[in-house]
């Protein structure tokens, strides 16, 4: 709360400020981070953006299984498969990758790579988990819950801001979290590795030069 006579803090008293630096460290990570903390910041991170990212892909998927309320049945091996539900989870999908880049790339790893060639390995790790955990495990779910567990996936189960939440969005959050943690593998070995051991190896470096140090001080 400001008072009548006081003076507004300027810009660069803020970003001096210790509030403003644990912020700053806490999203972009920096060098006073030990090799401990900056696991933690970058696993607190990338659940958060992963909460990010799969609100993204549950608006998308609310938004089109209610505004396109149609079907159409496949059969393959015997299954019968929803084609519109299909592309629904591919829409959702896609928009969820967009947004996943960016702040896995800004936030989690923060990045300086390539855009381009860094987006092209993320995208072809997205689609290895869109085939495995997208459409793999949740057709397998769904075929679990309709042919074994004799529930239907419109199932209803309560209400959400006067959404009908069924059975198939049960599976939905199911699948997600498996969606996550895969998404967080891959993107640590095969995507950003290279930033990631770039700042591991700043922060081994610093704690050895601190143990220089204390030990000269001896």
């Amino acid at each position: 709360r400001l008072y009548f006579g006081e003076s507004v803090p300027s810009i660069n008293s803020i970003m001096a400020s210790k509030e403003y630096k644990f912020v700053k460290s806490l999203l972009f990570g920096d060098d006073s981070l030990s090799p401990e903390q900056a696991k933690t910041r970058m696993l607190v991170m990338y659940l958060f953006t992963g909460v990010i990212t799969t609100i993204v892909n549950f608006i998308f998927f609310t938004a089109f299984n209610e505004l396109v309320p149609f079907h159409y049945d496949v059969t393959l091996f015997k299954w019968e498969f929803d084609l519109f539900l299909l592309v629904n989870q591919t829409i959702a999908w896609l928009a969820s990758v967009i947004v996943a880049y960016i702040t896995n790339r800004a936030f989690v790893f923060v990045s300086n790579g390539n855009y381009i060639k860094e987006f092209f390995i993320f995208a072809t790790a997205r689609i290895v988990s869109f085939f495995l955990v997208e459409l793999g495990t949740f057709s397998l779910f769904l075929l679990l819950l309709e042919n074994v567990m004799k529930i239907p996936q419109e199932t209803h189960l309560f209400y959400v801001f006067q959404i009908d939440i069924t059975a198939l969005y049960v599976i939905k959050l199911m699948n997600s979290v498996i969606l996550v943690i895969l998404n967080f593998v891959m993107s640590k070995i095969f995507v950003f590795k290279k930033n990631d051991n770039k700042a591991e190896s700043i922060a081994n470096s610093k704690m050895q030069e601190e143990y220089e140090e204390g030990s000269a001080n001896e």
